[in-house]
């Protein structure tokens, strides 16, 4: 315990010198007064309100109906027609959405998959040094498709994986934004196969990112992992939230008071907990750790 206090003091004190980092993925309260409303960049129907210093909800609130909130704007507005995301993901399909579409591997961005009658049957390597950026092989490595951590339906796709958890999925009624409410779980001794868009039997179940567990399947037997880097408790340093875990979990601790016990709270859906002090907020699984920049 006196380790894990020492940590956070440590981080808090190189982290105050650490600058905010825009992330056009994530709601931008930066400058913004307690209550302002900004847009949620992964949908543009609704936004987030501001916390104070920087931080938004946990959770984006819908406009009414038929409104829209804009890039820039502070509040909801009458559609125009103009509704768009600022937050697009990369052409990065791993689900297949027909006969002869390319899905890339997630977990090798040197290799991807032709689809024929929905499954993927045909295994094609990039040449060296050159990777799959979902439509062709490229020199370019930082547009190479990697492991999606952000739940999304893509076009033509009916069921969506859950990045962090293989025995989950989305219901996927148009493109954009996952919905939360159309989240379901496989049969029991079922998992989600992301490459086929559907739950299957008697295969290997594999996370796409972490998220606190990871859960393997073979047949009906499931073993799972929890991840090791978690206290069961903390003795506040100052008020305020702090993160449970060393790696991007969805667990933290909230303080009321320096020298009170830390409460044990849970991000809410699919975000984590940063690890970095100076941006105590659940945030995104892909942009965890959050470090601003110097």
């Amino acid at each position: 315990m006196i380790k894990r206090s020492l940590l956070i003091i440590a981080l808090a004190v190189v982290a105050t010198a650490w600058m905010v980092q825009n992330d056009a993925c994530l709601p931008d309260c930066n400058g913004k007064n307690p209550l302002d409303k900004v847009p949620d960049p992964m949908n543009c129907t609704n936004y987030y309100i501001c916390l104070g210093d920087g931080i938004a909800s946990d959770h984006s609130v819908p406009c009414l109906s038929g409104n829209y909130f804009p890039a820039g704007g502070s509040d909801c507005t009458a559609d125009d027609g103009t509704c768009e995301p600022t937050c697009q993901p990369p052409d990065c399909h791993i689900t297949c959405n027909g006969s002869f579409s390319l899905i890339s591997d997630p977990f090798d961005c040197g290799k991807y998959y032709i689809c024929i009658a929905g499954q993927p049957t045909q295994t094609r390597y990039c040449d060296p040094d050159t990777y799959f950026n979902g439509v062709n092989c490229v020199d370019d490595k930082e547009v190479c498709c990697t492991a999606p951590c952000v739940p999304y339906c893509q076009p033509g796709i009916v069921q969506a994986p859950d990045p962090t958890d293989c025995t989950k999925y989305y219901i996927c009624v148009e493109e954009g934004a996952v919905d939360p409410n159309l989240h379901f779980s496989c049969d029991s001794g079922d998992h989600f196969d992301y490459q086929s868009g559907r739950c299957v039997s008697s295969a290997s179940c594999t996370n796409l990112c972490s998220g606190g567990s990871s859960t393997t399947t073979t047949g009906v037997t499931t073993t799972t992992t929890t991840s090791t880097d978690c206290v069961d408790s903390l003795t506040c340093e100052a008020p305020g939230n702090f993160p449970k875990c060393s790696s991007c979990q969805q667990e933290y601790f909230q303080c009321s008071a320096a020298g009170a016990q830390g409460v044990p709270n849970t991000c809410s859906g699919n975000l984590v907990f940063n690890t970095v002090p100076i941006y105590p907020y659940c945030i995104l699984p892909s942009n965890c750790p959050y470090h601003p920049s110097l």
